[in-house]
Order: C-alpha cells, then structure tokens, then sequence
C-alpha cells in the first residue's frame, strides 16, 4: 500500500511535460518542441521517419552589467501561439520575381527564472520542404539594454547520414549531398 501512495504522490506532484507540435502544411513534416530540465530541445520526423533527434536550442551571451544567460537550464516557458503562413514575397537579388512563403509558425515564449535577464521566443516554422527556427531576444525591462551572443548551442542530430542542400555565398543550392561529404564551408544544411 505504501508503494501505491508513493505512485500516485509523484504522480501528482510532478508536472507532465509535453511536447509542443508543428506540422508543415502538407503533412509530411512534423516537428516536436520540448523542455529538459529547464533547456529547450527538439525532434524533426518526415514521413513518419525521425531526421533529426532530441537536440537542445540555445544561445550563450550577457548583458552589458555581466548577467549571463543561457549557461544555465533556467527557462520556463509562458506560453505558445500558432499560425499560418501564406504570403509571398519580392527579392531584392536573385533569378525569381516572387518568392512564396506558406508555412505553419509556432513561437514559444520563454521566461527567464532569473530576474533582469532578456525573455526570448523561438519561433519555428515548419516548410512541406524543412523546419526553420530563430531565437528572438528581448530585453527585460529596459528598451535600450544591450544583449551580446557569445555562441550559438544549437545543435543538429541527425540520425543518418541524410541527404542535404547547401549554400556557398551568393551561389545557387548545393545538392542533394549527403551531410557526411559537407566540408564546413557549405552554409547550413536545409
């Protein structure tokens, strides 16, 4: 009887984490967000297929009076907002006239648990081609604070040796490629 109270104490007392979910439009790409002691991570599957395993989100830097963020699992989140996607948009450079954007969006609104620290969204959207995400940093109470980034922790694991476009400057995509044969002077896998 006392293992059963036990259960259903923690049980109770310990907060169910779930995962936030974005799908692309077609379907065919869906994307997991979720939390880890404090420090977000996500999951990215095609098809049914996982591509790219739990991996944790992050950017390290301070503030200009010397608060460091993110070298601590230290965010919880407030809360999440969806939408959808359908514009389209003029170049200044490049070969089309218009480029369509249609994607679904989700942004996590974090709270830093440490007082005078910036709040930061990340702000996913999922493609029928690939996911994209951006970290949104702002100042916690004063407008004109100044952030500095030190790193970028995001991490990217892929769970094979999956086939990737790339780009070089200016040039047109690379690819497909396999990410084993990118060299690092290739921009990010898409």
């Amino acid at each position: 009887m006392n293992l059963l109270r036990m259960i259903l104490v923690l049980c109770v007392c310990t907060p169910l984490v779930r995962a936030e979910k974005l799908e692309s439009p077609d379907g065919n790409i869906r994307l997991e967000v979720g939390f880890d002691s404090g420090r977000p991570f996500y999951r990215v599957h095609r098809n049914g297929e996982m591509m790219v395993d739990q991996s944790f989100l992050g950017i390290e830097g301070s503030t200009l009076d010397g608060k460091k963020f993110f070298d601590a699992n230290n965010w919880r989140k407030l809360m999440v907002s969806h939408r959808q996607i359908n514009t389209s948009w003029k170049p200044v450079v490049g070969k089309r006239s218009e480029v369509r954007d249609r994607c679904r969006q989700m942004t996590l609104h974090l709270q830093p648990q440490v007082n005078g620290l910036p709040k930061m969204n990340l702000v996913f959207r999922a493609y029928n081609e690939g996911i994209a995400f951006r970290y949104v940093l702002k100042p916690a109470s004063d407008e004109t604070q100044t952030i500095r980034i030190t790193h970028d922790r995001s991490e990217f694991a892929f769970t094979g040796d999956h086939q990737a476009w790339s780009y070089r400057h200016e040039n047109r995509p690379f690819g497909p490629d396999r990410i084993s044969s990118l060299t690092g002077k290739e921009g990010i896998p898409s």
